[in-house]
C-alpha cells in the first residue's frame, strides 16, 4: 500500500482531543475504548457475527503472509471496533516495524500501551521515537504526560527544555511545545509562571488560540469567570472551525451565574421590625 494512502487512513482513525486541544496533537485514539466484559451473556448481532468472519479471513492471510500491510490494517481496525485493545497491541508492533517511514504507527503502539498501562514500554517506545525524531510534538506530549502520571513532573519539564531549542518552524510545532510546558508548571502548581508563559505567547502567536484558550482554563481554575469568559470569547473568534463546539460549551460554563434580582414584594426594609407574634 501507498504511504500516502496509509496515512489518509490513519488520519481517519485518530481523533483530537484534551490536550491535542492545546498542541493539535494526536490524542490517544482509544480514549474510552477499554473493553467491558458483559454481565450476562448476550447473543452475538449480525454487525458482531460479521466482525468475527472478517477477522478469521484476515487471519488467514496473515498466516501465508504475515507482512501483508492491508490484512494488518484491516484486522486492526477490527480490534478496534471490537474494543480489543490488547489484540490490537501486537498489530501495531507490526505495522510500526514494516513502516519505520509513518510515525502515526508508532505514536498508536505507544497510546495503545499506555491504554492497557504497560507504561514501562510506552516509555520504551516514545523514548525510541524520539531518538529519530527528537522534536515530535506528539511523542513528547505523550512521554511528558508519562511522566507526570509517575509523579516526575521534574522529568517532564526537563524532556520538553531539552526539545525546545532542536525545534524548527514551521517543521515543528513550537508553539505546542511551550504549551506543554506551561501545563508541566500547572501540575507543580506554578501558575504564576504559566500564566506570564501563555501570556508571553498570546503577544508572540496573536492569531492562534491554543495559549488565549489555556489562559481561559487557568482563570476558570481559579473560579476568575468574568476574565475566563472574555478570553474564551477571544479563543472562539481564533479558533478554526472544528474547535468551535468544545470552546462555546466551555464558554457557557465559565460564564458567571447572573444574581437573582428579588421582586419588590420580595426586598427587605431594613428599618422595619418583624412583627412579635400577640398572645391570646
Amino acid at each position: 500500500m501507498a504511504k500516502s494512502k496509509q496515512r489518509i487512513w490513519l488520519n481517519a482513525v485518530l481523533l483530537v482531543g484534551g490536550i491535542g486541544f492545546l498542541t493539535f496533537s494526536l490524542l490517544p485514539f482509544l480514549e474510552g475504548l477499554t473493553p467491558t466484559i458483559p454481565q450476562t451473556p448476550t447473543p452475538q448481532s449480525e454487525a458482531e457475527q460479521k466482525l468475527l468472519t472478517e477477522a478469521k479471513g484476515f487471519e488467514l492471510v496473515l498466516q501465508k503472509d504475515p507482512n501483508n500491510v492491508f490484512a494488518l490494517r484491516s484486522l486492526l481496525e477490527i480490534r478496534l471496533q471490537q474494543q480489543d485493545l490488547a489484540g490490537a497491541r501486537p498489530l501495531l508492533e507490526k505495522l510500526a516495524s514494516l513502516n519505520p517511514a509513518v510515525p502515526e504507527y508508532t505514536i498508536l503502539l505507544a497510546q495503545t500501551q499506555t491504554q492497557l498501562g504497560d507504561r514501562e514500554a510506552a516509555a520504551r517506545t516514545y523514548r525510541t521515537f524520539l531518538t529519530q525524531q527528537p522534536t515530535n510534538l506528539t511523542a513528547l506530549v505523550g512521554l511528558s504526560e508519562l511522566y507526570i502520571q509517575e509523579g516526575r513532573p521534574s522529568a517532564a519539564e526537563s524532556l520538553l527544555q531539552q526539545a525546545l531549542p532542536k525545534a524548527q518552524a514551521p517543521k515543528d510545532d513550537i508553539l505546542g511545545i511551550q504549551l506543554q510546558i506551561g501545563r508541566i508548571y500547572l501540575v507543580q502548581g506554578k501558575e504564576a509562571p504559566a500564566v506570564a508563559l501563555f501570556d508571553q505567547l498570546m503577544r508572540q502567536y496573536p492569531q492562534d488560540f491554543r495559549p488565549v484558550f489555556a489562559k481561559a482554563q487557568v482563570r476558570r481554575a481559579q473560579n476568575k469567570l468574568t476574565e475566563a469568559k472574555t478570553l474564551l470569547d477571544k479563543a472562539l473568534a481564533l479558533a478554526p472551525p472544528q474547535y468551535r463546539d468544545q470552546i462555546k460549551a466551555l464558554t457557557q460554563e465559565a460564564s458567571p451565574t447572573p444574581t437573582p434580582t428579588p421582586s419588590p414584594g420580595q426586598v427587605s426594609q431594613p428599618d422595619q421590625k418583624p412583627q412579635q407574634p400577640q398572645g391570646r
